[in-house]
């Protein structure tokens, strides 16, 4: 085989390869390097790639942070309704939990609220809704301040604080940058 081919088909074959993670560009980068969590933020742009689709755009990057946090979200009330039906819970733990899955509650409502405004192309919510919901969830964790709360928890509560503020970041990114590719 002519030199020239085993380059072209090896060169092929290496960006088949290789995969959408490569498509990690600058702009991307560059997001995350805003956010208060770095490598949740990549762990965020890596997942929204879709097979096949090299790029993504900021919106879409929006959509799959959203969907991370609902996910985390609904992971997280089902953690702290196993919290509460345990009876050795002291009652001052069990009243701020209770005061979580109303903080829980709030935030996916926020998620579906702005999921369904970016549907219809309004995105004028969409930093607003990420602060309002990562600061009901920072309620829920100042809320259990005072009390002997699970570790658990409070790592839960804090990735949710961060994928909500990775959400303001995007947010911000998408009046800047909507139409361009990440």
């Amino acid at each position: 085989m002519e030199p020239i081919r085993v380059l072209l088909i090896s060169a092929i074959i290496m960006s088949i390869s290789v995969g959408p993670s490569c498509a990690l560009n600058q702009l991307g980068y560059s997001l995350c390097k805003k956010t208060s969590n770095y490598n949740l933020c990549v762990e965020a742009l890596a997942n929204s790639y879709v097979v096949g689709i090299p790029k993504i755009d900021v919106v879409t990057f929006a959509y799959s942070v959203f969907a991370e946090a609902k996910k985390s979200t609904a992971d997280t009330v089902d953690y702290i309704n196993s919290l509460t039906k345990g009876n050795a819970i002291p009652a001052p733990l069990k009243e701020s939990l209770k005061t979580c899955l109303d903080d829980y509650g709030y935030a996916s409502k926020m998620i579906i609220d702005v999921v369904d405004d970016m549907n219809k192309n309004r995105f004028d919510r969409v930093v607003e809704s990420a602060n309002d919901a990562g600061s009901r969830v920072g309620d829920c964790q100042k809320g259990l301040g005072g009390t002997s709360s699970p570790p658990t928890l409070s790592s839960k509560n804090q990735r949710e604080i961060d994928l909500f503020q990775i959400a303001s970041v995007i947010g911000k990114a998408i009046t800047s940058y909507r139409g361009r590719k990440l």
